[in-house]
């Protein structure tokens, strides 16, 4: 069962699942999607960081999760808390696909 997190008009946030990996190329795997932070990331690693942000969740209680448009069903981002080794240190992060960008995804509602 998908653990949902948050949820607006037109998506939701939920803990990532392992058949997220195949909507996660287009995100963590796109250069320009990625430019700004580390680089973009394998294919093959992509399933071991899903296992991470979901035991980060059950851990900690935060977590970077995938965001689901309504509309599809499907993953077209990644948002929420990047937690190092304790809750006193996090960073916001979100990321999504270039089709998605303009779309208002990502901004405060007018």
């Amino acid at each position: 069962m998908k653990k949902y997190i948050f949820e607006t008009e037109r998506l939701i946030l939920r803990v990532f699942e392992p058949e997220d990996v195949k909507y996660l190329e287009r995100i963590w795997g796109d250069e320009e999607v990625m430019g700004l932070c580390t680089g973009a990331t394998s294919y093959k690693k992509l399933p071991k960081i899903i296992e991470i942000y979901r035991e980060c969740e059950v851990a900690k209680g935060l977590s970077v999760y995938a965001v689901v448009e309504k509309e599809s069903g499907n993953v077209i981002g990644t948002a929420g808390f990047n937690v190092e080794d304790t809750l006193e240190k996090v960073e916001l992060i979100y990321h999504f696909t270039k089709d998605t960008w303009g779309k208002g995804y990502a901004r405060k509602p007018l």
